[in-house]
């Protein structure tokens, strides 16, 4: 530092390693914008998403994705389609319950579920189908410790 420098230096620098990891933990937290494509006038076919909005494409892709649907991850997803036309007991709500805890835990990240909340849809849903309706209450995992709702429609 010369006489004429009017730098205040506190602290000191952190080395190259901390800044490395830094650097990757924020490129860890941006992913692609589902569905791919929709969102060409904002940020191109292949769009990043963050944050909330992140963790939301990501629930919806992962609850609607069936196991074994994806090739190089056979235990990403819920079975859910399976429990489209069984009768709807407590032993069934408990099951999906469990099914959409196992992969939130496994295949979620960013975000841990609060709350889940599983409804029976209409008798007759939007094609003449049966319906699911999952409520899940989030919290982010970032330093702001946002909570967020979600609805997930399986038809």
């Amino acid at each position: 530092m010369g006489a004429n420098s009017t730098t205040n230096y506190y602290g000191s620098v952190p080395p190259p390693v901390v800044k490395y990891y830094v650097q990757d933990k924020l490129k860890a937290s941006r992913g692609l914008t589902f569905p791919i494509g929709a969102s060409r006038d904002q940020g191109g076919f292949l769009s990043a998403s963050t944050g909330h909005k992140k963790v939301t494409n990501a629930l919806h892709q992962l609850l609607q994705t069936e196991r074994g649907e994806r090739v190089m991850l056979p235990k990403f997803g819920c079975n859910l389609q399976k429990y489209m036309f069984q009768p709807l007991d407590a032993d069934i709500f408990r099951a999906i319950k469990k099914e959409i805890l196992y992969s939130c835990q496994n295949y979620l990240q960013g975000a841990s579920v609060i709350k889940l909340k599983v409804l029976k849809g209409n008798d007759i849903g939007k094609w003449g189908e049966s319906s699911l309706h999952i409520l899940l209450t989030l919290q982010m995992h970032e330093d702001d410790q946002t909570v967020f709702s979600e609805e997930v429609i399986i038809q």
